[in-house]
């Protein structure tokens, strides 16, 4: 009689790439995820992850790392986002389920209370030096679970700067090393005493007295894409190059646009998606944009531009978020689908969304907004906001990536229980609020017990 086979419990592998990451000479590097499942083969399949400052690491072993379906987190301290990722990862994978930590620093994750909270929560955990890995004889030549498809590096020093920080390639995590938004943002971090030796501040003078004025001024443009759609004689392919045209004097400047993408076609996704703009999956509407908004205000100190477009303009004002941001300095371009009863009295020009994208086609000098779109095409880039703390893959470079995850049964789990907990939560004040009206106080106390 044949025995059903009991399903696989997951598993969750967190590699502390700061304690230790060298690869001897007789293994090959592209080997490591084959290495890494044969010394947990008897856990497969895993997830894993190597969490640490990818720049310490060489190049020639950093690729391998990422062709290999390994996630990879570029971050300052290794053991403090590794115990928020397992924690992120316990809120989405219930026990029994096993963690496994490769690091030499075993006592640290004890004394912090976190792996023994995990194993009073009945998960399995599993600690292991990275050199222990290894065997003396050679890993097998097969693949011993299947790879994720889904290749991706996450910047945590970016994370939070309303900037591209995440990717599915080695040349795209390199490129976002190199690139000045990320190396200001570094040094941003540094203490004062490391910041002043690795700076020349002698030069700080000869630098003050360049003149300022001519630099651009830095600009960000926000796009509520659930309130502001593609008219259906506007090119798809065009709109980027619409807004590029009808805001020209304020060029250079990044795009994000915000709002429920499965909601869009893919005639439409995929041309907005190609075209450079940064696209985010969320729910949340307006809170989603203020956030972002919020984190590049945080990084970009006036004068500064802000160019929202969104016709959410009551719930942008309930906050008072916005006005906020004009008196401290802020200029704040407003464009709208229709424009509002009462003019935000904040914003220093407002335009209509469908004469802003008409103004695209009226530019002559088609050959030079077509090399500025060139060049921000090289770092497209999508996050999911419903996936961002799940532990999960949450961002990608490509259209196929972007729909992938939508359609993983991750995501969908995800998107499942964020909707079970609004409900319940709308369910609940639904009640208080009768409940108080009626003076009946006995349903609020069953709703807290």
């Amino acid at each position: 009689m044949m025995q059903n086979k009991l399903p696989a419990m997951k598993a969750g592998v967190f590699w502390d790439t700061d304690s230790s990451c060298y690869f001897p000479e007789k293994y090959d590097p592209c080997q490591v995820r084959q290495i890494i499942e044969s010394a947990f083969k008897d856990f497969l399949p895993l997830t894993i992850s190597a969490i640490g400052d990818l720049k310490r690491i060489p190049h020639s072993f950093l690729e391998p790392i990422l062709s290999n379906g390994i996630f990879a987190k570029h971050c300052d301290s290794a053991h403090i986002n590794i115990m928020m990722d397992m924690n992120s990862w316990r809120d989405n994978n219930a026990p029994p389920a096993t963690i496994i930590l490769i690091s030499d620093r075993e006592d640290v994750f004890e004394a912090s209370g976190v792996l023994p909270s995990l194993r009073d929560l009945d998960y399995k955990t599993i600690v292991k030096p990275w050199k222990d890995l290894f065997s003396d004889s050679a890993p097998c030549n097969e693949t011993t679970s299947k790879v994720v498809e889904e290749i991706a590096w996450v910047c945590d020093i970016c994370i939070g700067s309303g900037l591209t920080f995440a990717g599915e390639s080695f040349g795209s995590l390199i490129r976002h090393f190199d690139s000045v938004e990320h190396i200001y943002l570094e040094y941003k971090r540094l203490p004062y005493s490391v910041l002043k030796k690795k700076l020349l501040i002698c030069e700080e003078e000869e630098y003050e007295e360049e003149d300022s004025s001519s630099l651009p001024k830095p600009t960000g443009v926000w796009w509520d894409i659930d309130t502001c759609l593609v008219p259906i004689e506007v090119d798809p392919y065009q709109v980027r190059q619409c807004i590029d045209s009808a805001l020209k004097n304020h060029l250079p400047f990044t795009i994000s646009a915000i709002g429920n993408l499965e909601r869009l076609s893919s005639d439409l996704l995929e041309p907005i998606l190609s075209s450079g703009i940064f696209m985010r999956h969320g729910k949340d509407g307006a809170v989603d944009i203020l956030k972002d908004i919020d984190r590049w205000a945080l990084n970009h100190s006036p004068p500064a531009t802000i160019i929202l477009i969104s016709d959410r303009e009551e719930v942008f004002l309930t906050k008072g978020f916005l006005p906020s941001l004009s008196d401290k300095g802020y200029t704040i371009i407003r464009a709208f689908q229709q424009h509002p009863k009462v003019p935000p009295k904040y914003a220093s020009q407002t335009i209509l969304w469908d004469y802003l994208l008409s103004a695209g086609y009226e530019v002559t000098n088609q050959e030079t907004i077509s090399t500025e779109i060139k060049e921000e095409c090289s770092e497209t880039a999508w996050v999911c906001h419903i996936c961002i703390d799940s532990g999960r893959t949450f961002a990608g470079e490509s259209y196929d990536s972007l729909t992938r995850h939508f359609k993983s049964v991750e995501h969908r789990n995800q998107a499942k229980a964020i909707t079970m907990a609004k409900s319940q939560s709308e369910v609940s004040t639904n009640v208080k609020n009768q409940s108080m009206a009626s003076g009946n106080t006995s349903d609020i106390y069953l709703l807290m017990v």
